[in-house]
């Protein structure tokens, strides 16, 4: 595979040189060469995993309304794009430069406070999208097809390289791999978050990202129902199975996938249609309750449409409580290889295809079906 940059920079342990000094002389140890322990520590730092939390915001949410994907950018966005869709400008902090990025935390909070946006704060998480305008989406090249494709020409750049609903899922790669953060890369978001409350609010992201200064670059490849647009379609009552297809442009192993889906949503997976191997099934878990749990079964079928969903006894995102959630829909399964991804490779010309399956009581009105791939290139 083709190696960006040397993976496994090794951790130095910091000493001290010790000097045996002749017979009659001052026995006591000389002092540490100070450039020699400089280098020893700075090493040390560039192998170590640090954290750094950043927060995003506010963003005013009127009473009992939502943002509808506003588009949060520095220096806004060109005119063009603002003609279809709400943007603001505002500074995205980036958790470090020249680094690479190994775990991501999200979360929703009231402005100015610790404490999250949850169904028990009368609020939530509809969808937030991590964009990178410095760099071009692998599946969503800049052009005039659609609302991606527009950003991607427009503002320079439309990667698409982390999402979360209000299950609010974390995100890792296997170590000696991380995404990459230039220090000329410009973040942004695509907000769609709600208020159930009686009065306007301010709410605000807070992240919590791990990283090295030293990995295996893995490039993010966004999947799912619609794909270049706003990821959202209609389903009718009972069983549903979306599909989408998209042809690879790429070789690679993909490191780490993970999905995301709505209430009553069963999964998300991704096969490779070409050699009809599974490579994930993304499975949704609820929180007790039953109010958002799918109305009946899915098929069964075979591993990339399971009958059951997963009934969880406690969060997967530490910054949240279970109870929180109100019995919606709280969690989703990552994979990694040789855990639950079947094949991790595909091959350029790969006929990827996603499944989102859902079950539901009445007909659904913009049900989302969403994978993140990462993917070690070739």
């Amino acid at each position: 595979m083709r190696k960006w940059m040397k993976l496994g920079i090794a951790v130095l342990m910091m000493c001290g040189v010790l000097v045996i000094a002749p017979a009659g002389a001052d026995a006591s140890p000389a002092a540490p060469d100070d450039a020699a322990t400089a280098d020893a520590a700075e090493a040390a730092t560039q192998g170590a995993t640090q954290t750094t939390t950043v927060r995003w915001g506010p963003f005013n949410v009127p009473a009992m309304g939502s943002t509808e994907n506003l588009i949060a950018k520095p220096g806004g966005c060109s005119f063009l794009v603002g003609f279809f869709t709400d943007c603001v400008s505002m500074p995205i902090e980036k958790p470090c430069e020249n680094c690479y990025v190994t775990k991501i935390i999200p979360n929703l909070v009231l402005a100015g406070t610790d404490t999250p946006v949850n169904y028990d704060t009368m609020g939530m998480l509809h969808h937030v999208v991590n964009v990178n305008w410095s760099r071009p989406d692998v599946t969503c090249r800049p052009g005039f097809s659609n609302t991606i494709n527009l950003l991607g020409l427009v503002e320079g750049g439309n990667e698409r390289f982390f999402a979360s609903g209000n299950e609010r899922t974390p995100m890792h790669v296997p170590e000696g791999y991380g995404y990459y953060v230039g220090s000329g890369d410009e973040w942004g978001l695509i907000v769609d978050v709600m208020n159930m409350a009686m009065v306007d609010r301010q709410y605000e992201f807070e992240y919590t990202f791990e990283w090295v200064q030293a990995a295996e670059p893995v490039r993010p490849v966004w999947l799912d129902i619609d794909q270049c647009g706003d990821s959202e379609v209609d389903t009718a009552a009972g069983y549903s199975d979306i599909e989408y297809n998209w042809n690879s442009t790429l070789n690679g192993r993909i490191v780490s996938i993970g999905g995301h889906v709505h209430d009553q949503g069963i999964a998300i997976s991704a096969e490779n249609a070409t050699t009809g191997e599974t490579i994930c099934t993304s499975t949704a878990g609820y929180a007790p309750g039953g109010v958002g749990t799918p109305a009946g079964p899915g098929t069964g079928a075979d591993d990339m449409h399971p009958a059951d969903w997963i009934d969880m006894t406690e969060s997967w995102n530490p910054e949240l409580d279970l109870a929180s959630f109100q019995g919606h829909i709280s969690g989703h399964v990552t994979c990694e290889p040789y855990t639950r991804i079947r094949n991790p490779w595909w091959r350029r010309g790969d006929t990827v295809r996603v499944h989102a399956t859902y079950n539901h009581d009445e007909p659904g009105h913009g049900d989302m079906g969403i994978m993140v791939a990462f993917v070690d290139e070739d």
